[in-house]
């Protein structure tokens, strides 16, 4: 064969085998074109988890391995998503240090005594308040007395342990250890009668009448844990220091003063306050005399 006959006969394989590597390069392309843009939307997706934003929906347009891993993806936000909502749920129902505590299986379920000091604070002619005012404007009322007075709670590291009816029942030692309980319940209590304040200002400029309210705070031993039946518990403390704290509060309308602080927990605050004492009273209940003190607080309510 000559070489012109070679060169003839070799040019339609070259031009085959350029012609099927140009058509596996486009093969390539195509399918990790194909592969790019789930793989992109997976990652996005995966980047959103991480920030806990559970709103994902990634279309699943094939059947294979990657279709299986999208749909994998989805499932799991949805998972998530509800989860954070009944979390989310769950902390609206009880306080999130419980919650916190419940999920992560260390509360203790049998129960345990801790030192803690008790904050109990009550609105002041709450009945006479009520038969005044239509019941949507009272609740709109309570709703943001507690939310105010929950804020100063919360920022000093209580735990409000239960509202009752008008009332309140603040923890701080319980169900996490605090080293400063004593002194985080005096603060918040300072601070629960400025937010009364400021919201009583709101309210007076609305037409209502100002709310008025008393905070008994005590120190010492109380037993912490999950009470109820089988089909409903809650978490709570109880105790004598509990009962000192209520009676406490009710003597501050006999004194005259918004805060009642028990002796206890007078040797127990570190910090420098206002201290004006009272002398002993024998509370509501109780046979034996407790020391009582009162703080300095600017105050206008009184």
């Amino acid at each position: 064969m000559t070489p012109d006959q070679l060169t003839k006969a070799t040019l339609p394989v070259g031009l085959l085998i350029a012609g099927l590597t140009g058509i596996s390069y486009l093969i390539s392309w195509l399918v990790a074109e194909s592969y790019r843009k789930p793989i992109l939307e997976m990652t996005a997706a995966a980047n959103k988890i991480r920030r806990a934003d559970f709103n994902i929906s990634i279309p699943v347009i094939s059947h294979d391995e990657i279709g299986v891993f999208t749909e994998t993806i989805n499932e799991a936000a949805s998972e998530l998503k509800e989860k954070e909502f009944m979390k989310d749920t769950f902390g609206k129902i009880v306080d999130p240090l419980v919650r916190d505590q419940l999920l992560s299986g260390q509360l203790n379920m049998d129960g345990e005594i801790r030192e803690a000091t008790i904050l109990f604070s009550d609105i002041r002619s709450f009945t006479s308040l009520s038969e005044k005012l239509p019941p949507e404007i009272l609740v709109n009322i309570l709703n943001r007395y507690f939310e105010a007075i929950t804020r100063a709670i919360t920022r000093n590291g209580g735990m409000v342990n239960k509202f009752i009816g008008d009332a309140v029942l603040a923890v701080f030692g319980a169900p996490l250890p605090m080293e400063k309980h004593a002194d985080a319940a005096i603060t918040s209590a300072m601070e629960m009668i400025r937010e009364r304040e400021n919201l009583n200002r709101e309210l007076v400029k609305e037409g209502h009448r100002p709310i008025h309210a008393g905070i008994g705070i005590h120190s010492g031993n109380v037993i912490s844990g999950l009470i109820g039946s089988m089909d409903r518990m809650e978490y709570t403390v109880i105790g004598d220091s509990v009962n000192t704290a209520a009676r406490l509060e009710s003597q501050t309308k006999v004194d005259h003063v918004n805060i009642l602080i028990s002796g206890s927990t007078k040797l127990l605050a570190r910090k420098e306050y206002s201290w004006r004492s009272l002398g002993e009273r024998i509370l509501r209940g109780k046979e034996t005399p407790v020391e009582v003190f009162t703080l300095s607080v600017p105050s206008h309510e009184e």
